[in-house]
């Protein structure tokens, strides 16, 4: 399942300073098959610990559109939570080399 924060003041790659973070609780490739979906710029994609797409409100509100769940109020916000320690026991190793840096 793909989830969306909410907008937040964030360091961004473009001219705005408001962002969102998308995420998957399943796999990187259901994270990048849903941003191929909506024909987000490949690079977008932040591949840290918990890989994530960086979004703007335009783009916030289109993958909201397409299906991804609204993590953006407090009573959300756990199954936010939830779905990155999803996405940790879903990909351990991804965990494991992130330690070793």
């Amino acid at each position: 399942m793909i989830f969306v924060d909410g907008l937040a003041q964030r360091r961004t790659i473009w001219s705005g300073d408001l962002a969102a973070h998308m995420v998957s609780d399943t796999s990187l490739a259901e994270l990048k098959a849903f941003a191929e979906a909506l024909r987000l710029p490949q690079y977008w994609l932040q591949p840290l610990v918990v890989p994530h797409y960086e979004l703007s409100p335009m783009w916030r509100v289109r993958a909201l559109r397409a299906g991804a769940v609204d993590c953006s109020g407090l009573d959300r916000q756990a199954e936010y939570l939830a779905a990155l320690r999803r996405y940790a026991e879903n990909n351990p190793a991804v965990f494991r080399q992130a330690r070793a840096r």
